[in-house]
Order: C-alpha cells, then sequence, then structure tokens
C-alpha cells in the first residue's frame, strides 16, 4: 500500500498523466458513445434481435472493459486509484462470461440483476472520481457525475424491481445506453488539456 507524502506532487503527476493521454481519452468516449446510442436505437427499433445480438456483444464489450477497468487501476497515481475499480473489472469480466455461456432465458432472467449491481458500482465510481477532480479543481465534473446519477438510479431500478426490469429490459437498456452515450459525449467534448497553474 502506498502511503501519503506530503513532499511529492500527487496534482501534478495526475495532470502530466492526464495530458499525455487526453487524446486517446477523447477518442475512446467518442467510439464507445457512439456505439451506446447505435445499439440503444436498435434495441427500440428491432427489439428481439437486437437482444440475442446484444447478449453476445454486451458479453465480449463487458470482458473488455473489466480488463481495461483493472488496467486503468493500475496505471493511475496510488492518490487517485479506487478500488471499486478493480471490483468493476471483476464483475465486468465475470458478467460478460456468464452473458457468452448461459442459455437466453437464463441471461436475460440474471441480467437484470446482475447488470444492476454492475450500474450501481459503475454509477459509484464515476461519482466518486468526479468529487476527488472536483476537490482538486482539476476539471469540471458535472457531466461526469450526471452519468454517475443516471447509473445509480437505473441500478437502484434493476436491484429493487428485477421483474419490472426484465419485463422492460430492452427499453431500460435502450434508455440507459441513449442516455449514458449522450453523456460521454458530451464528456468527450469538454476534455481539455490541464493547465499546471
Amino acid at each position: 500500500m502506498a502511503f501519503f507524502d506530503s513532499s511529492f506532487d500527487y496534482r501534478g503527476e495526475f495532470i502530466e498523466n492526464w495530458n499525455r493521454n487526453i487524446k486517446k481519452a477523447k477518442w475512446t468516449l467518442v467510439i464507445v458513445a457512439a456505439i451506446f446510442v447505435i445499439i440503444g436505437i436498435c434495441l427500440i427499433a428491432f427489439p428481439l434481435a437486437t437482444l440475442a445480438a446484444l447478449m453476445v456483444a454486451m458479453g465480449i464489450m463487458l470482458i473488455i472493459s473489466g480488463i481495461w477497468n483493472i488496467i486503468a487501476y493500475c496505471k493511475t497515481s496510488a492518490y487517485f486509484r479506487d478500488p471499486v475499480l478493480i471490483l468493476n473489472g471483476v464483475l465486468d469480466i465475470i458478467l460478460g462470461v456468464m452473458i457468452l455461456t448461459s442459455p437466453v432465458f437464463v441471461t436475460v432472467a440474471t441480467l437484470a440483476i446482475i447488470l444492476g449491481f454492475e450500474l450501481l458500482f459503475s454509477g459509484i465510481r464515476r461519482v466518486a472520481m468526479a468529487s476527488r477532480l472536483k476537490f482538486y479543481r482539476i476539471m469540471n465534473t458535472t457531466l461526469l457525475t450526471i452519468s454517475g446519477v443516471i447509473g445509480i438510479v437505473v441500478a437502484v431500478i434493476y436491484i429493487c424491481m428485477p421483474y419490472f426490469a426484465v419485463a422492460s429490459l430492452n427499453y431500460i437498456l435502450a434508455f440507459f445506453m441513449i442516455a449514458d452515450g449522450i453523456v460521454m459525449l458530451f464528456e468527450a467534448f469538454s476534455l481539455k488539456p490541464v493547465s499546471s497553474d
């Protein structure tokens, strides 16, 4: 475990890493946001065909997302590391494998609750990161906070009302993916290099 070192410039280290990776982060957010919005629209327009294809795509995306979260945790400077990111990454991988290997009827029945916990951890992580960035006045965190809160609200719906979630899975997923995709697009366009002043 790394302990706080008052002589180390944690803010400077974060700003240096942020500015070095901002272009890649911006394009990644734009691509993921576009995919989310397209999938959300397809879920509304072609619910049955999209849900079947989505199960496979979501399984693969969750495994990649889980691996990405674990790598992101390892690359983040010690003070900004969030242990929820590791938990989120492991949960993503387990959920992705489950979706790819389970029959569709089993997947849909359990997906609501498991996805609820996934969204809950993801929302908490976004809100926590936003509060850290706001505390150090590194960037405007309004959109990051909004996307975290949306995730938490949808998670509570999934966990508290699983039967409702299963019955309306397509539409809830569509809403979440479109809303989260739009928020990610705004996040991508609001990303700017941070001044060290």
